[in-house]
Parts: structure tokens; C-alpha cells; sequence
């Protein structure tokens, strides 16, 4: 053998362990496996977050696969919280549906009120994604939360495509009162460069606190996610929010159906403690919140929705800390083009505009 046939095999054999994928299987059978093949599968999301966390720390240079089979998954152990043990900076863990045309569910049964899927991380890319979940009867679905009350310490670059989001919020607890209060089916908390992608959110509904409740929640520094080509088919509140500085995000190609007269389909907010009535609760972030500025909605349909945008409270910050320089005029928070109404329509593009006036 020459040397440069020897440094074609040895480079050969280093480019393939680079691009290598563990695979962990998960069944729904009664006994659970080791998970290392399909005849010997994990049945639980906590037995699964385990595999992972070993395969993470053995593994570093090689992504990692879920593979789900059909079935309904049930039960305290499917409720998981990741942090940086599962997470992987330098490659990908997915959980996904082994067939995508009979998707494993993740029943909540309505007993629990927190969400099935937690990701704490604060750390930059955390590179996990969900393709293909069906998720009911939850009062929360899932969330990937960095520090809320510090810019930097965010985690980044996830994706959730083709899943269902059904019966999510507290109209659906079965469980000791009171009830809790539903906030997403996704939520985002200093959560930046995420693909939510082609996903269905069916019946969104809190019973109690209806508008606290959002099929997509992205708050607090939440930047340059993109959200595109979902369903959304009822809802109790606005379906997707940006919330405090959650800049420069875009809502594109989506379908809007469903929601309460004059609940906005897409809706910016903020917390100013200045500006607080008697009555109403004190913000809750150290420092205050921000506008959210940059949000592109552009090429999606509204079907059955009054509002389209609305962009509250219409007052500038008096938090100076929110610009780098002059406040951005108010009609630069976001930019709307190309929407369609599809049949049935908006009967009322903007709250009065609001959000809108120099």
C-alpha cells in the first residue's frame, strides 16, 4: 500500500465517523429494552433522556436520532426536562416518528399542568429537534428556554417541523383546581435562530385566562426565528406573539383559522412598569421589557380571522436601555406585505392601526 493510498483510507475512515448517527428506538411496550435496536426499545421519554445523555458524553462527534415507533405514550415518565447532559453544540439530537404517516402520541390525558418537553439551556446552539410528535390533551406542549433575564444566555438553532399541537390549555385539565394557566403550545424564551416548520395546532384553548394562551409564544430576546407554513385551527388567544425584544423574526406562508372576534393572529407586547394601572400586576423582569422590532409577516392567509396584527401597548418605552439610539418610529416594529385573505377574509387588517402611527 503507498502512502497516499494509506492517507485516502485514513482520511475515508475519519470523514465517516465525523457524519456517523447514533440511533436509540422507543416503543410503547410494557417492558422497556436497551434501546440500541428496534426488537429492544426504551418506552419512556425519561429512560430515553438517559440513552441520550450517555451517548452524548461517549460520542461528541456524532448526531443522535430518536427513532418513536407508533403508539400512545402515556404517564409522568414521558415528561422530560433536558438540559446540558442532552445537548450536544457540535451536532443534533432528534426525536422523531419512525412513520410518519401514524405519528407516536404524547397523551397528557389532561392530568398534568405542565408540558411535555423542556429544553434549559443557556449556552448557544443546542441543536435539538422534534419532526413528526403528535401532542395532546396538554396544558403547556413544549419549550426551549434560555435565561430570561440575561441577553447572552440564550440557547439557539432548534427546529420542530410536522408535528401536531392538539388540546392544548386548561380547557382541557381533568386535574385537582384550580386550574393552570395554559401559555403555549410552543414557547421561546431567549431562544433565537429556530425553524418552527409546516406543524398543525388544533384548538388552542384556555377556558380560563383565554388570551393568555398562544399556539406560539416567543418572548423575552427571542430573535430571528422563522415560522412558516403551519395550520392553525382554533384558538383563544392570539397564535403567535412575540413578546420583549423578540426581534427580527418571520412569520411566513402560515394559515390562520379560527379565533375570537378581534383576537390578532399574530400580536406584539411588552411590559412597562411606568405605564402599569393600579390595578394591573407589576412587571416581573429586572429592568423591564422592550418593543419587539423587525417582525416580517408576510404571505399568509387569514381565514375567518378579524385581526390579522396588533401591536400593544402603543406608548414609546421609558425604558431607555431599549434603543441604541433614537427610539425606532413606531410603524418600523414590523413589516407586513403580500398577506391574503383567503375566502371569508379580515374584515379588520389592524387594531385601528394601532402600531402603526409615527
Amino acid at each position: 500500500m503507498t502512502r497516499t493510498q494509506a492517507f485516502i483510507i485514513c482520511v475515508s475512515a475519519l470523514s465517516t465517523n465525523a457524519f456517523a448517527t447514533r440511533t436509540i428506538y422507543m416503543d410503547d411496550v410494557v417492558h422497556a429494552g436497551t434501546g440500541i435496536s428496534a426488537a429492544s426499545p426504551l418506552n419512556t421519554l425519561k429512560l430515553v433522556k438517559t440513552k441520550v445523555a450517555e451517548l452524548v458524553r461517549v460520542y461528541p462527534t456524532e448526531d443522535i436520532v430518536v427513532k418513536i415507533a407508533p403508539g400512545l405514550y402515556r404517564g409522568p415518565q414521558q415528561i422530560v426536562s433536558w438540559s446540558e447532559t442532552e445537548v450536544n453544540p457540535a451536532r443534533t439530537v432528534t426525536l422523531e416518528a419512525s412513520d410518519i404517516n401514524s405519528r407516536p402520541i404524547f397523551d397528557g390525558e389532561g392530568l398534568n399542568g405542565t408540558r411535555l418537553f423542556t429544553l434549559n439551556y443557556t449556552r448557544g446552539r443546542s441543536n435539538i429537534v422534534l419532526r413528526g410528535l403528535h401532542l395532546k390533551n396538554w396544558v403547556n406542549g413544549v419549550a426551549f428556554l434560555g435565561q430570561r433575564d440575561d441577553d447572552a444566555s440564550a440557547n439557539s438553532t432548534n427546529e420542530i417541523t410536522n408535528c401536531i399541537f392538539e388540546n392544548i390549555g386548561n380547557a382541557y385539565y381533568r386535574g385537582a383546581a384550580p386550574k393552570p394557566t395554559g401559555f403555549s403550545a410552543i414557547g421561546l424564551t431567549n431562544s433565537d435562530n429556530n425553524i418552527i416548520r409546516g406543524n398543525s395546532f388544533i384548538n388552542i384553548i384556555n377556558s380560563e385566562g383565554g388570551s393568555s394562551l398562544h399556539a406560539i409564544y416567543a418572548a423575552h430576546n427571542s430573535q430571528n426565528n422563522i415560522i412558516t407554513e403551519n395550520k392553525f385551527t382554533n384558538g383563544s388567544g392570539s397564535q403567535v406573539k412575540f413578546r420583549d425584544a423578540s426581534n427580527f423574526n418571520t412569520v411566513d406562508s402560515n394559515d390562520f383559522n379560527g379565533l375570537p372576534a378581534k383576537i390578532p393572529a399574530v400580536q406584539h407586547s411588552y411590559c412597562d412598569q411606568a405605564h402599569r394601572t393600579p390595578e394591573q400586576s407589576p412587571c416581573t423582569k429586572t429592568g423591564g421589557e422592550c418593543p419587539s422590532q423587525g417582525t416580517v409577516i408576510k404571505m399568509n392567509s387569514y381565514g375567518g380571522v378579524d385581526l390579522f396584527f396588533e401591536n400593544t401597548p402603543v406608548y414609546q418605552p421609558t425604558n431607555t436601555s431599549c434603543f441604541s439610539s433614537t427610539p425606532i418610529p413606531v410603524n418600523q416594529y414590523a413589516l407586513i406585505e403580500n398577506f391574503d385573505t383567503d375566502e371569508g377574509g379580515v374584515d379588520l387588517m389592524l387594531s385601528s392601526a394601532r402600531g402603526f402611527a409615527s
